[in-house]
């Protein structure tokens, strides 16, 4: 693992190959809509991560009221 010390003022432990995953996940698809997808989000705020990443979780089923059935 290597630090990053772009931001003295946040230290980030990441693993090394790291640069060779996003090469990777950019050659998988549009590599230009890689690119501007990875630079808006580099602009977000850890709350707005959070948010987007809570967004587009899945949702378990509901069960109806009062139902004593449970989803696994």
């Amino acid at each position: 693992m290597t630090t990053s010390t772009s931001n003295p003022l946040l230290r980030v432990t990441v693993p090394y190959d790291v640069p060779d995953r996003l090469a990777a996940a950019r050659t998988r698809g549009d590599p230009a809509a890689f690119d501007r997808g990875l630079a808006e989000g580099q602009g977000w705020t850890i709350d707005r991560a959070v948010d987007a990443g809570l967004a587009s979780a899945p949702r378990p089923p509901k069960t109806p009221a009062g139902s004593s059935e449970t989803v696994d």
